[in-house]
């Protein structure tokens, strides 16, 4: 799996926006970030992710490839693994992750909320080590 394969889905959340009503309105899980050391700033990142989360599990729905969203998870936890073991603080392990996911996504609004979307799905992803 290549974070590649993941531009469709990235491309697809830019366009489109969560129905009203649908997006999560709760933080980021307080436990997760006291585990990963968050700090405030990367909260409120991850808070802005979710308003599209659940456009993101919708894009690893209708994608052709049954194990694609478990490939992309995978992708990620290999990725956060090895920033961990590299000694990066924790908010640059989430710096790094957005870098992975999306490239250079400073001053193009749609695109940095589509990564912070696949991010804060596998944040909130009771089974991922993020």
């Amino acid at each position: 799996m290549e974070i590649e394969d993941l531009r469709p889905v990235l491309e697809a959340l830019q366009r489109r926006e969560p129905s009203p009503g649908s997006e999560p309105i709760s933080p980021p899980s307080v436990e997760k970030l006291e585990k990963n050391q968050l700090s405030e700033d990367a909260a409120a990142l991850l808070q802005w992710g979710r308003r599209k989360e659940t456009l993101v599990a919708r894009c690893f729905k209708d994608d052709p490839r049954p194990e694609f969203g478990e490939l992309v998870a995978e992708a990620f936890r290999k990725r956060y693994e090895m920033l961990k073991e590299d000694g990066l603080s924790p908010d640059d392990v989430l710096w790094a992750l957005q870098q992975h996911a999306g490239g250079d996504v400073v001053g193009i609004p749609n695109r940095q909320g589509a990564v912070l979307a696949v991010l804060s799905y596998f944040f909130e992803d009771p089974e991922s080590t993020l």
